[in-house]
Formats: structure tokens, sequence, C-alpha cells
């Protein structure tokens, strides 16, 4: 009921048409709408008449646009309170539609530094301290996205990672298993520890694609690709 008010007290004083193109919006959810499905859906108003309803909506703070990293020059709608979907801004290393390479570093230096600090961390307990200390700037580091990151630097050398299960409640956790990354959703507890003995790397550890954040969106022809990519370059 407080939400019907609320959303009545957003909508009281906008005209017809700029209550239509709300409705869109809002029915897009998070992952927000463009001007070229609104003119499908909105038939009755042309191009021009939506792009002055649109800016009025965004400088009533009713709505927002963010860019999309399946073309950073187009503009999604979408409500002012809506947390985007991953789909659409790609998660905590874009920014503006863009890979932001400076914020997977950040988020890598961080990782070892409170896994040393902490001496073991979980994945979950890293996103926490991550999202606490406002490195992300109005971003969530997700569990997932954690778990990335320490996995990569698994994979890197640096790290180690290893199932542990408590044997009782009143005894101390054991550990089950090690290997290079998270077991099924069974495990109860995954764990992170620097590895020891020095960073013991193989010439497969240091090609950019086993280590990329976003290795899942890049392809010929897409916003991140081989022909464009920075660690290629350095690499």
């Amino acid at each position: 009921q407080n939400k019907m008010k609320k959303r009545q007290t957003k909508m009281r004083g906008l005209s017809q048409e700029q209550k239509m193109l709300y409705e869109e919006i809002e029915a897009a959810g998070d992952r927000g709408t463009s001007v070229r499905d609104l003119r499908y859906k909105v038939s009755s108003l042309q191009q021009r008449k939506i792009n002055h309803l649109l800016d009025s909506l965004v400088s009533k703070n009713l709505i927002k646009w963010v860019r999309t990293i399946q073309a950073k020059n187009k503009k999604i709608y979408m409500l002012i309170d809506t947390i985007p979907s991953r789909q659409v801004v790609g998660g905590p290393w874009y920014e503006e539609g863009e890979f932001d390479r400076d914020v997977v570093d950040k988020l890598f230096r961080v990782a070892v530094a409170q896994v040393k600090k902490r001496q073991a961390i979980t994945a979950k307990e890293l996103a926490s301290i991550i999202n606490e200390s406002g490195l992300l700037v109005n971003k969530k580091l997700e569990e997932m996205d954690a778990e990335f990151i320490l996995s990569a630097l698994v994979s890197d050398g640096e790290l180690k990672g290893f199932y542990r299960e408590e044997k009782a409640k009143s005894s101390s956790s054991v550990v089950k298993t090690e290997n290079s990354g998270p077991l099924p959703s069974r495990a109860r507890d995954y764990v992170y520890q620097i590895k020891k003995g020095g960073l013991l790397k193989s010439s497969f550890t240091y090609i950019p694609c086993c280590n990329c954040p976003v290795s899942e969106k890049c392809g010929e022809g897409q916003e991140v690709n081989p022909a464009e990519c920075v660690y290629f370059n350095d690499w």
C-alpha cells in the first residue's frame, strides 16, 4: 500500500503522455528500455516528442539513463531507483558501458591485501569488505564477482583455495580437500589463502584470457574483442 501511494505521488502532475512513457519504463524493470523500443510501444508519439518527454522525466528525477555494454552510445532508460541488471551494465568492472581495467586491478590488489591481513577469506567476506570500503561508487560487488577475482588469483599462482568443513560444532574446522577452484554448492566453507613457496606460474596463467573478468562478453565485433584488448597489448 505504501508503495502504491509513493507511485501515485510520483505520477501526480504528469501529463497523459508522460504517464504513458513512465509506465512503459516501469514495466521494463532492471533491463530498461530504449527510445527505439518506446517508439514501437507508444506508436502515437513521434521520436522528437518522446525525446522531449524523456528529458522532462529525467529532470523531474523520475527516470535515469545508463549506457549498455552491448552498445556504449546507446541509452537505456529505467526508473530512478532501479539498479541496472548485469546484462545491461556488465557488472562492477564496467563504467559507462566501457571495461574499466583500473577497477579490476584495484580489486585484485585489495583481494590479495585482505587475504594477507586475515590469513584466510571467503568470497562472501571479500565482497562484504569491498562493498563497505566504498571502493566501488554506486556499484555492488556480488559474491560471484568476488569468487571470480579470487579464482583468477588462484589460477595466477598467488592464492590457493580449499574446502573447509566443520567436523563438529565443538571442534575446529578441518581441511577436506584442495584444488584450483570452489567445489559444488554442498561445500560448507571455501576459503582462500596466500600460496606459500613463491608464485609457481605456468605459461598458461600468463595468457590474458585465462584470468579475464569479461571473457564471456568477448568476441569478434563486440565491445570487448581480442583486436582491441589492452591486456593483449601488454602481453
